[in-house]
């Protein structure tokens, strides 16, 4: 599993990569998500889904965590590119329409060029973080 964080001001991209959101795969989310959060203040948070697989509704509450962090800090959640089963399963949950979802990948890339134009934020800082996810069937 492999996690990236870049923070543009009060707004942190996280993406996540090859996970598929089910017991041991839920742990190492959250706590790659608490720790990147921890790095810089964070009130925004925008999850990039587009390789996250979810196998049940337990995986949605890596997304609910994320969305009880910036309801806290006055922010929002987005989650980009998730696949159809997770945008099912958000749906079924009835969670759909807490979280504000970019399906379209140019849309996506218009709110990451709009986000570096702030004056403040030359370059974004990122982090990078590799988790061995041995025990994790990624079916």
């Amino acid at each position: 599993m492999y996690f990236s964080s870049k923070y543009y001001n009060d707004t942190m991209v996280f993406k996540v990569t090859d996970v598929v959101l089910s017991d041991l795969g839920i742990i190492q989310y959250k706590r790659g998500l608490a720790s990147a959060l921890s790095k810089q203040k964070v009130k925004n948070i925008i999850i990039d889904f587009e390789r996250v697989k979810i196998n049940n509704s337990d995986g949605l509450k890596t997304v609910l965590f994320a969305k009880r962090y910036t309801e806290g800090k006055g922010g929002k959640c987005s989650i980009v590119s998730p696949k159809p089963k997770v945008v099912s399963c958000m749906k079924k949950a009835g969670i759909l329409n807490l979280f504000d979802i970019v399906s379209d990948k140019k849309e996506y890339q218009e709110i990451i060029n709009d986000l570096s134009k702030v004056e403040k934020v030359k370059k974004p800082i990122s982090e990078d973080v590799k988790v061995e996810n041995k025990n994790v069937d990624n079916d």
